[in-house]
């Protein structure tokens, strides 16, 4: 991963930089689009004139090695910045690599942000200096850029605080902790979250439970303690004037505070593609910034003046928001295009784009892998550069068209980048789009004027001789966000009814990454190609003269010409459409597997998916250590892999720590199907198996019991239920468990469940003399009770995978039973230290692949 990361932060250093030199100031396709996206209405320029950052360099001062140097020192820049990036995780590299946990440590920082959710508190730390080894001989110092704190629930402060000064805690002030440091998990199963990544692209390398925390006596930062107390009375403010639900979107599409969002509704907007809009990010920071600048310029103030006013107004916003990539882009840009105006130069926005690119790489390069910075500076990217290409190539002339066709480009360009970080795409998300960005101007210009106007209701509420003030800008108040109220209800009730039409979402998997680089590749060459085709037409028609009227035949191979052109114009239209739909065709397609099996990190549980060529089945999806499995690990891993029915599931037996995440699945619409369960015919009657049917019947789907001797077929993969039998009795679950025997060609595997002494000891009796095993999914989690040396010896598994969670309370897996397997040279993959295993067959050939281990291979 490090690995790649520093190749990548290098590419696009290289290509952001190229990008900001050599690019022509040329105006983005649509031209008359302002903010973020186009030049002010001041500079806006048609013809190629001197852009802010080409300065007055000709096309032929270019020279080839100029460009050479620049992008390897570009490339250089990129390494070493990485490299630094990487170095100071120090205290991960000594500590305990690749990460740690429950480290005794004191730390000290100055507070740079605080969020308060559901009771609790946390805060971020800048300039941290930790401390670790308390009580130990030596202790350990180290530097952290930042740390995120989570507070007790009351707070110490500092001997000798000013009595005058209210306790509270603000931004700028001096915070010191005690308590265990905990490193963040990278993702351990395809398609899972990365919350490493997440964090190292804020510059956050661990975290703190503190079990005490003490505040210094300071003065806080006027700015970030100023921007924070707005947020909070913002959000009193919306809570006073809306309903709880309306007072949560209205924080944070005004505010950027996301914590009191309904989250029913956050995965509403999200399935249905406009997700974007509860996020601050550039759309807000255009409206708003162009909005007030544009306000200024008419009232007659000068471009230097509106642009510094409009871009302090920025900065400060971007305070209180957090100053995300997209936040920050859009700010930047937007000040850009201020200069731009001030200094009579053209506006470029590409250029610009690069620029903001270069600073969020240099401050942070893991940034660059995130979904906000990739779909953020797609889409702009689309916008200047795809969106021209495209209005160019299908020669759009009037506006619909031409937005028609940038839109398109911005699908086009971030599509891809959407299936990569959330694995399906909605259908009907640039028709949603086109109806509710519009309508985005009124929420958010409503929004903040009924934010001022609720923060003069609360002004005039003070003064006990203004109370017709207060109830005057306080109906005032609930007027404006009424139209909010309306605006919102209108985009729930738009996402539901799409939600009900069908095909509304495709789930089409992560595509490979060399996928996505021979799609850009082919993308760009495909639209510069039929770019300069459609420009060259258009100069032939302005060059062709204005000629006198001609003779009779002259005339009619003329009228020939004119006629036959347009057809000609739409098979090169349709030439180009059928290669782009053939390039999303070759991104999406998916090759289908002969055999692979996933056991997934599940923590302490099973989750096992399996497929073969077209069938997808589940045994197990449990955990009882993983909070809401479901969500986290086993949907992501369905999804990234293109999976949207699963043909058969299993239940080896009832218990939590192997049906927790199946139950998710069956009880909410994520858009995965599952068309038979198979549950243990020796639990019948246990509430735990008819609670089980029920979801299933809700969901349409079929439910059988089954018991030893029931086969089960698809395609060249055959499973053979070996335990239990019909007429098994146990009081305890793990005596129902399923054994499940799974072979494909020559390959065959064995899953055990949580299956027990008795179980392994009536397989043994039945096992076929001489049989043997590739792969043993060990049983109960490599308890004590299982796997005994009998079982071992009759199977001879080559490889066993133990599923357990690190650190559980049972002691998973026992030492006996890694002895016995060690003794007899069974290879050990246990998912708490691989993450996801992954095995794959031809029938013939195994190979295994750890999800943090290189691939290794079985004969």
């Amino acid at each position: 991963m490090e690995i790649a990361g520093k190749g990548l932060a290098a590419c696009l250093a290289a290509a952001f930089l190229y990008c900001a030199l050599f690019r022509d100031g040329r105006p983005a396709a649509g031209g008359k689009e302002y903010g973020c996206f186009a030049a002010p209405p001041q500079a806006e320029n048609h013809g190629r004139q001197d852009s802010l950052f080409l300065g007055d360099r000709k096309r032929g001062e270019k020279k080839d090695r100029r460009r050479a140097a620049i992008l390897a020192f570009a490339v250089a820049v990129g390494f070493l910045r990485m490299a630094a990036a990487s170095g100071k995780e120090e205290i991960v590299k000594k500590e305990g690599s690749p990460g740690f946990s429950a480290l005794e440590a004191t730390v000290s920082g100055t507070v740079d942000r605080i969020q308060e959710k559901n009771g609790s508190c946390s805060a971020e730390l800048v300039d941290v200096l930790a401390e670790v080894g308390r009580g130990e001989r030596e202790e350990r110092s180290y530097r952290l850029d930042r740390l995120i704190v989570y507070l007790p629930g009351e707070l110490s402060w500092e001997e000798g605080w000013t009595e005058k000064r209210e306790r509270r805690l603000l931004p700028g002030m001096k915070l010191f902790c005690e308590g265990e440091l905990e490193s963040f998990e990278p993702a351990r199963n395809e398609g899972e979250f990365d919350y490493r990544l997440y964090y190292q692209s804020k510059n956050i390398c661990c975290r703190m439970s503190a079990e005490r925390a003490v505040a210094a006596d300071g003065e806080p930062s006027p700015l970030k303690a100023g921007a924070y107390l707005f947020k909070e009375r913002g959000r009193a403010v919306f809570e006073r004037f809306c309903s709880q639900r309306d007072a949560g979107l209205l924080s944070a599409v005004v505010l950027g505070d996301k914590t009191g969002m309904d989250e029913e509704i956050s995965d509403l907007y999200q399935k249905n593609g406009i997700a974007h809009l509860l996020a601050v990010s550039g759309l807000h920071v255009s409206l708003i910034g162009m909005g007030f600048y544009r306000a200024l310029r008419r009232w007659g103030m000068g471009f230097g003046q509106a642009g510094l006013w409009a871009g302090g107004l920025l900065f400060c916003y971007g305070i209180m928001t957090g100053f995300g990539p997209s936040v920050f882009r859009a700010c930047l840009m937007l000040g850009c295009s201020f200069l731009a105006a001030w200094l009579g130069k053209t506006y470029d926005l590409l250029s610009a784009m690069a620029l903001a690119a270069i600073i969020l790489a240099l401050q942070s390069p893991y940034v660059i892998a995130t979904a906000a910075f990739q779909l953020s500076f797609g889409a702009v990217f689309a916008i200047g550069w795809a969106g021209k290409e495209l209005t160019d190539s299908f020669r759009c002339r009037r506006g619909w068209t031409r937005a028609l066709a940038v839109s398109a480009a911005i699908q086009l360009v971030t599509g891809p980048l959407v299936l990569w970080h959330f694995f399906e795409y909605p259908v009907y998300g640039i028709l949603l789009n086109f109806i509710v960005i519009p309508l985005m101007t009124y929420v958010v210009g409503a929004g903040l004027a009924g934010l001022f106007l609720g923060l003069m209701a609360e002004l005039f509420s003070a003064c006990s001789f203004s109370a017709v003030f207060e109830g005057l800008f306080g109906l005032l108040a609930a007027g404006s966000m009424g139209t909010c109220h309306y605006i919102l209800a209108f985009y729930e009730w738009l996402c539901r009814a799409v939600g009900k039409l069908p095909i509304y979402s495709l789930i089409l998997g992560r595509p490979a990454l060399w996928k996505l680089a021979a799609y850009y590749l082919m993308l760009s060459v495909l639209l510069w190609r039929t770019a300069e085709r459609g420009r060259r037409a258009d100069e032939q028609m302005e060059e062709e003269p204005q000629k006198e009227e001609r003779p009779a035949k002259g005339e009619e191979n003329r009228q020939k010409n004119r006629t036959g052109r347009p057809w000609r114009d739409r098979a090169e239209l349709l030439k180009t459409a059928a290669a782009i739909l053939s390039l999303i065709g070759f991104l999406v397609c998916r090759q289908p597997e002969t055999c692979r099996v996933d056991f997934i990190d599940v923590g302490q549980g099973d989750g096992i998916l399996i497929q073969s060529e077209k069938t997808v089945i589940l045994v197990d999806g449990g955990s009882t250590q993983i909070r809401g499995l479901g969500e986290k690990r086993l949907e992501p891993v369905l999804k990234s892999r293109g999976i949207s029915r699963i043909g058969m599931a299993f239940v080896s037996h009832g218990d939590q720590d192997h049906i927790s995440g199946l139950s998710w699945l069956l009880e909410n619409d994520t858009g995965i199907e599952i068309d038979q369960l198979f549950l243990p015919a020796a639990g019948r009657g246990d509430p735990i198996y008819e609670e089980l049917e029920e979801a299933a019947k809700r969901r349409g789907t079929r439910t059988e019991y089954i018991c030893a001797g029931n086969k089960f077929q698809a395609g060249k993969l055959k499973i053979t239920c070996l335990y239990p039998r019909k007429d098994t009795v146990s009081a305890d679950r793990n005596g129902h468990s399923e054994v499940l025997l799974a072979e494909y060609g020559s390959f065959s595997m064995l899953l055990m469940g949580d299956a027990e002494a008795e179980a392994e000891e009536e397989i043994s009796e039945k096992w076929e003399q001489g049989k043997q095993v590739q792969v043993l999914k060990a049983g109960h989690h490599g308890s004590s009770a299982s796997s005994c040396g009998l079982f071992l010896d009759t199977v001879k598994p080559a490889l066993a995978v133990l599923s357990y969670g690190k650190g559980n309370s049972y002691g998973h897996p026992h030492k006996e039973v890694l002895e016995r397997m060690s003794k007899r040279g069974i290879s050990i993959w246990p998912t708490a230290e691989q993450g996801m295993v992954t095995v794959r067959t031809d029938g013939e050939k195994v190979q295994v692949e750890g999800f943090v281990r290189p691939r290794q291979s079985l004969s």
